[in-house]
């Protein structure tokens, strides 16, 4: 086989001296065009003709893989992508279903009680937790940049209607202190703790002088590397956490934007056994599952999987703790914690618009991030769901029941365009004083309370 090899140079000057003596130099226009002498490789074209057909057929089978994939990503995150990342609904400086005109109020306006991530509600107690570094230091969604400011955990009391900042007492020195998710049972409380070397979950003891004594530290770097979200069984012996992402940023941030991404589910919830410490896996095959919550009967647990804006309900063997699917509903806006209200009543703390989020998240732009509080009442066979939500931006003109979706009702019980709370990620419900508790993620005020 005879092959040419040529160079192209703007003028006679250019052309190197060892290659002027042995090539055909020819003018072309205004530039000259070096020709070797022409030269023979001698190869197996029957190899090379093969080797070229596999290599082809390799290509062809990864290209058709990815668009399996993407298209897979794309049917099932349709809804979730569209409705909060695609479009950009217009919402109420604040509503609730009491329609009053100023339904909301802060217990306290204070620099640590900020950007706050989850608020869960135990008898006349609302454990809130919040973390002024936050946009410093996230270890599930970055930015990793400086572990060192400290988090803090606050105890509000609606028949007081008042909010006290904890002391946490005998917490190792060596830890740094920032927390996501919550359980309580009072006096025992758990929270997930973004450490600066791995993400563990920190056991206290509530006193009622405002002061919170560190028992333990429960970890399990190799089988559960990313703790999101806490519930605690009825009796209090056993412990749900899901785990987010199974690449975290801490690990490797190519891996983990790859599998946010990809959308592959490598995300499950695991359990603890809180007397013995056991671990095991109790749920998996999820996208990015975040919060958890155990029905009071202790039958059911709910999972919210964020990727795709759902609500998994799972049946629960209070003698094993093992979980089996049961159903799943798509929610308006992208689920972040869950908290029981009773056996048929979940509350979810919801960002409708994430891109808005993420620009709060990196300190860009002005556009406030939205918040959306919602309940998802089970078993109401009774009337169509839609009439249920009175909201200015109705649940029903949101969302798109999926095929195995139950007989539910979806209920807005706060809405706000950013104005009174932004980015709704935790939320507690109080259905007998009518007030939902609302943690506001990327909210200077963090922690408000309306009536509903």
């Amino acid at each position: 086989m005879r092959i040419e090899r040529r160079a192209w140079y703007q003028s006679v000057n250019q052309v190197p001296t060892n290659r002027a003596s042995c090539c055909d130099l020819r003018q072309h226009g205004s530039e000259y065009i070096c020709l070797d002498l022409p030269w023979t490789l001698n190869f197996d074209e029957e190899h090379f003709d093969e080797e070229l057909r596999t290599r082809m057929g390799a290509l062809r089978a990864i290209a058709a893989g990815l668009a399996l994939l993407l298209s897979v990503i794309l049917y099932r995150g349709q809804h979730s992508i569209f409705n909060s990342i695609l479009v950009s609904r217009t919402f109420p400086a604040v509503w609730t279903p009491a329609n009053l005109s100023s339904p909301c109020t802060y217990p306290l306006l204070d620099p640590d009680l900020r950007l706050c991530e989850d608020a869960v509600l135990d008898g006349d107690r609302v454990l809130v937790s919040c973390d002024r570094g936050r946009f410093s230091w996230n270890t599930a969604t970055g930015p990793m940049l400086d572990p060192t400011s400290t988090g803090s955990l606050w105890l509000y009391k609606p028949s007081a209607r008042s909010i006290t900042r904890l002391t946490i007492t005998e917490f190792p020195v060596a830890h740094v202190f920032h927390p996501v998710g919550l359980a309580l049972r009072f006096p025992d409380a758990y929270v997930v703790n973004q450490g600066k070397t791995a993400t563990t979950i920190e056991h206290l003891h509530l006193d009622e002088d405002g002061t919170a004594r560190w028992l333990r530290t429960l970890s399990f770097p190799s089988q559960h590397p990313a703790p999101n979200a806490l519930a605690l069984t009825p009796d209090g012996t056993g412990l749900y956490v899901s785990n987010d992402k199974r690449f975290t940023p801490r690990v490797s941030p190519i891996l983990s934007h790859l599998e946010t991404l990809s959308s592959v589910p490598l995300g499950w919830v695991g359990f603890i056994n809180t007397t013995t410490g056991a671990y095991t896996r109790a749920a998996q095959g999820l996208v990015f599952p975040n919060g958890v919550s155990v029905s009071p009967d202790g039958l059911h647990v709910a999972v919210a999987e964020s990727a795709f804006s759902r609500l998994h309900i799972y049946a629960r063997d209070p003698l094993t703790n093992a979980l089996e699917w049961e159903t799943v509903v798509q929610l308006p806006a992208i689920p972040d914690n869950v908290h029981y209200a009773g056996l048929d009543r979940v509350v979810v703390g919801g960002i409708p618009w994430m891109p808005s989020m993420d620009a709060r998240r990196q300190g860009k732009g002005t556009t406030k991030a939205a918040a959306w509080v919602m309940e998802v009442l089970f078993n109401q066979e009774d009337e169509k769901w839609e009439q249920w939500d009175g909201a200015p931006v109705n649940a029903s003109s949101v969302t798109i029941a999926l095929p195995e979706q139950p007989a539910v009702k979806i209920r807005t019980l706060m809405q706000s365009n950013g104005e009174v709370i932004e980015a709704s990620t935790g939320a507690s419900y109080d259905p007998e004083r009518g007030e939902v508790y609302v943690a506001g993620l990327a909210d200077t005020r963090g922690f408000v309370v309306c009536k509903v």
